[in-house]
């Protein structure tokens, strides 16, 4: 998990309670109440609460969040209990539950996807039948909700399974006859730019017109708009190639592929 700019929810709240672990139901998991209630809406589970200026070292660090209910915020792991204490809580999104993919179609004619799939780097086939329109988008989430609390009125055609790979991977997409449409391995280490991977930018192609194999790092460049761009292109590329050409972020990072 990371935080991209954006995903702080609440720095230096006051804690008025830690209970090591609360038993019941809930035994095994640490109970951190809070002195007013945990930010609303977006905080739950898979999001993270790091503690500092408890009594007990063990109660200081960063924690994953099991549930939330009201100002009661509960952990996957156990703490020690420490009554009065003088801990404060920052409480951070998961930025990886903003990621997706997007597809475009830059040709001037319609694409049938049917059969067409994802075979490395997150699983997803489109449906029987799927017709991409020219200039028309495809975008996938494994997160509807969080997706559309960040952009609503954006439309989400499909989720996939897996999660993109904070530090890199190979994304491949093949036919229904098995052959390669396309593939990149992007990495987040020079000379891959670095400002893409969780600290607010874009991986989009570095021409407006990409031709020939799309996996190479000269082809790519930093985005112009740092909380991406999904259903439109670029601000300052337009990718205007026959074919398909796929966007993807990780929180606040998109990568366009080919």
């Amino acid at each position: 998990m990371y935080h991209p700019p954006g995903t702080e929810l609440a720095v230096d709240q006051p804690v008025s309670l830690i209970l090591g672990d609360a038993g019941g139901a809930d035994a095994g998991r640490a109970l951190i109440r809070l002195a007013g209630n945990a930010p609303g809406g977006w905080f739950s589970s898979g999001d993270e609460i790091a503690l500092s200026g408890a009594v007990m070292a063990q109660n200081n660090g960063t924690f994953t969040v099991e549930r939330v209910s009201g100002r009661d915020v509960y952990l996957d792991q156990t703490l020690l209990d420490e009554s009065p204490t003088w801990a404060a809580a920052s409480m951070y999104l998961d930025g990886d539950r903003y990621e997706f993919l997007e597809l475009k179609n830059t040709g001037p004619m319609p694409l049938n996807l049917s059969g067409v799939r994802f075979t490395a780097g997150i699983q997803y086939e489109f449906p029987e039948g799927t017709m991409l329109a020219p200039g028309q988008f495809w975008l996938l989430t494994p997160h509807r909700s969080n997706f559309r609390d960040r952009w609503p009125g954006v439309p989400v055609q499909g989720f996939y399974m897996g999660r993109l790979d904070n530090s890199g991977e190979r994304l491949t997409v093949r036919d229904c006859f098995d052959s390669v449409i396309t593939t990149i391995k992007y990495s987040d280490r020079a000379p891959w730019p670095a400002s893409p991977d969780g600290l607010g930018h874009s991986l989009v192609p570095s021409q407006p017109d990409p031709t020939g194999t799309q996996d190479d790092v000269t082809r790519w460049r930093v985005s112009h708009d740092a909380a991406g761009s999904p259903g439109a292109d670029d601000p300052v590329a337009t990718v205007s190639s026959a074919g398909i050409v796929g966007k993807r972020e990780r929180g606040h990072t998109q990568i366009d592929k080919w």
